[in-house]
This record gives structure tokens, sequence and C-alpha cells, in this order.
């Protein structure tokens, strides 16, 4: 996911949004195939920085709103999962995927 702010605003502006989330694309595009390891990982930094700033001031209620995520359909959150079930997606399993991510481009780069 190239940007996880998108996904978050629109669970809590709008009354259960779709969203079509494509998964385990690594968003490597043109500019970032120019940036450096430090450069990319400030950029990794802000976006969850960001995103930790909004999540920390967000109420009960706000946690609990819904979202409709087809690829989530099979999992144990199921289709509708609540923003904190899907921010806990974003900060677990995505987070995971980039590492993991990171560690192959190591291992080619030798």
């Amino acid at each position: 996911m190239k940007n996880c702010m998108p996904t978050l605003r629109a669970i809590l502006d709008q009354d259960t949004p779709r969203l079509d989330i494509e998964a385990e694309n690594p968003f490597f595009t043109g500019k970032r195939t120019s940036m450096t390891m430090a450069e990319l990982l400030a950029e990794f930094e802000r976006e969850y920085g960001r995103m930790a700033d909004l999540v920390e001031e967000l109420t009960q209620e706000q946690l609990d709103r819904k979202a409709h995520l087809p690829l989530l359909k099979e999992s144990p959150l199921g289709e509708y999962p609540t923003l904190a079930g899907w921010i806990g997606v974003l900060t677990d399993y995505h987070i995971n995927f980039h590492v993991n991510h990171m560690k192959e481009i190591v291992r080619e780069l030798g």
C-alpha cells in the first residue's frame, strides 16, 4: 500500500467505505527506484508517524467504525473490519511485509 492515511481517513469520514486494496503490491515506483535506503526509510517513518499521531487521538467510537474490505473476507477480521482491526493489519502484517521486502532487497544486493 502506497499510503495508509487515505484508508484511515476514509473510515473516519465515510459510513462503511469500500476499500479495494491490492495485496502485496510494494508500489515500487520509478521515484522509489532512485531513492536511497535512507530516503525510503524516512518516507516510511513519516507515513507511520502521521498514522501514529492520528491513532493516538481516536476515540473508542471512532475505532469501532467499520470499512468494507473485500480482500479480508477470508481473514479472521472478516470483510467488515473495524478501524481498530484495520490499524492492527497495517501495524502488524503490513509493516512485516515491508521489513521482509527490504530483507529481500538487501539479500539481492549482496
